[in-house]
């Protein structure tokens, strides 16, 4: 994944767009004892921003990064979501899309800093684009769905951008086969 993650930052070394961290919006986003956020800075290959996962999860970081973040899916479900990561990413980055659209929701078990599991709704929005409408980061919002399911399956949701009155592609995964 990091080999991937590294050949999205080089395309980005071409591309004009000041990153602005639009910090004031990030820092008055609500969020409840159940959730908790990050911002990923494609140009930089970087998680830039983190709020909520010492509250969510136990970890209690100054930094996080992608490593940390993989790291921590369930054994099980952690070659679905990479997958799917690494393809939406493949995608998005090559189309433009409006920011604060949210492009990408999955569910899958996220790992605590005490060894257990929680089931987590994963949402990915566009948190800023270029000058072309490409995307420059985007905003991860996990939210703890512990207390509605015990599915061990990775479901997800990808938004359609360019046909909104199509409805989104559902799909379920069997975390194992």
């Amino acid at each position: 994944m990091k080999e991937f993650l590294d050949k999205i930052k080089k395309s980005y070394s071409d591309r004009n767009g000041d990153l602005n961290m639009r910090m004031d919006s990030i820092d008055n986003f609500q969020l409840n004892d159940s959730e908790c956020i990050y911002l990923f800075d494609f140009s930089k290959n970087k998680i830039f921003y983190h709020r909520g996962f010492e509250k969510v999860f136990g970890y209690q970081r100054e930094v996080l990064d992608m490593d940390f973040i993989f790291d921590k899916y369930h054994p099980e479900d952690a070659l679905y979501v990479k997958a799917i990561v690494k393809a939406t990413v493949s995608q998005l980055t090559k189309i433009t899309i409006p920011e604060f659209s949210n492009v990408l929701s999955m569910s899958y078990r996220f790992r605590k800093s005490d060894g257990t599991y929680k089931n987590i709704l994963s949402s990915t929005i566009v948190h800023q684009t270029d000058d072309k409408d490409r995307i420059l980061s985007v905003l991860i919002k996990y939210a703890d769905i512990s207390f509605t399911t015990e599915s061990d399956a990775v479901e997800l949701s990808l938004i359609h951008i360019s046909e909104p009155t199509r409805p989104p592609l559902l799909s379920r995964m069997p975390s194992s086969a």
